[in-house]
């Protein structure tokens, strides 16, 4: 009855301090030490599978569960300690071996936060949210933990000003990716991470015409349209776009004069693509196409009369 009305602790209680009797007979206290005994395992196995449930939903996406979260059991086991010393030790020696496993992943991960230098931020970062889970919120392991990360982010925020002020703008990038990724950003963080991924594209963009590869010029476009920030970079490529863009045409045109008409196809076709994907718009045909497109028409209306319809 005590254990349907969930009474069973209460009860428990009541013989153990009932056993206390001096006038009780031998009989009698036989009989109530094996009824203490039984409501003490079934309060014991009962408090073991409170244990394993609280563990199981506390444990991290790693499988292991905090410090805190095995320190909120303590209760717990003092109380199956009391009802019953065989289930006592095996639970506790399962509380022991999860809490020594989390332990030793928390010194593992120390160790390795303690080998990574400055460049490694992101790095850090990880880690440090890592071990602070491992701790548990709201331990002071924790809370120190947290203040180192808070102390890392503040030098990133120093790392990209100072970066952006000298132009070093790949610099800059690494820092303010490594304080979006840590989360907790504002949106001057972001702000400042569009300007710079701008800054960064045209400077490599200008420095591959520089050096007289335009194929990778164009490339290091591509590869920025794919980002999944570019719909906010876009507007702030637009005033360079037709800059871009025109560039394009006049090397296709060179390459008409040339007669390169493969790579003339090649350019007036990027300068067309660099307009699209920035959003500007496409006119019917440049003045620099038209000597393409005439020598193009020549050549097919030769081909068409000697019937090299392939050609």
């Amino acid at each position: 009855k005590a254990t349907a009305a969930g009474t069973l602790d209460q009860l428990y209680d009541q013989i153990a301090n009932d056993l206390k009797d001096p006038s009780l007979g031998e009989a009698q206290r036989k009989t109530m030490e094996l009824r203490l005994a039984d409501a003490g395992r079934t309060l014991a196995q009962e408090g073991e599978k409170e244990v394993q449930a609280a563990l199981q939903s506390s444990a991290l996406p790693s499988g292991l569960v905090s410090l805190k979260a095995y320190a909120a059991q303590q209760e717990r086991l003092d109380k199956i300690k009391r009802w019953d010393p065989a289930t006592y030790q095996r639970v506790s020696s399962t509380v022991s071996d999860g809490e020594q496993k989390t332990r030793d992943a928390i010194a593992e991960k120390q160790a390795a936060l303690e080998k990574l230098g400055d460049e490694q931020a992101e790095q850090k970062l990880a880690l440090y949210d890592e071990i602070g889970a491992l701790y548990g919120a709201g331990t002071p392991e924790k809370k120190d933990n947290d203040a180192k990360r808070a102390a890392l982010l503040t030098q990133l925020q120093e790392q990209a000003n100072k970066a952006i002020e000298s132009e070093d703008y790949s610099g800059a990038q690494k820092a303010l990716n490594a304080l979006v990724k840590a989360g907790g950003q504002d949106s001057a963080v972001e702000g400042k991470l569009v300007e710079v991924d701008v800054k960064l594209f045209e400077q490599r963009f200008y420095d591959a015409l520089a050096k007289e590869k335009p194929d990778d010029a164009y490339q290091a476009l591509v590869t920025l349209s794919d980002a999944q920030n570019f719909d906010q970079l876009k507007p702030r490529l637009q005033e360079s776009g037709d800059v871009m863009a025109q560039y394009f045409v006049t090397l296709g045109a060179d390459a008409t004069t040339a007669k390169r008409f493969d790579r003339a196809f090649l350019y007036f076709s990027q300068a067309r693509d660099i307009r699209a994907r920035l959003g500007l718009a496409n006119p019917d045909l440049l003045p620099q196409e038209k000597p393409f497109v005439d020598e193009m028409h020549r050549r097919y209306e030769k081909a068409k009369g000697k019937e090299l319809y392939g050609l």
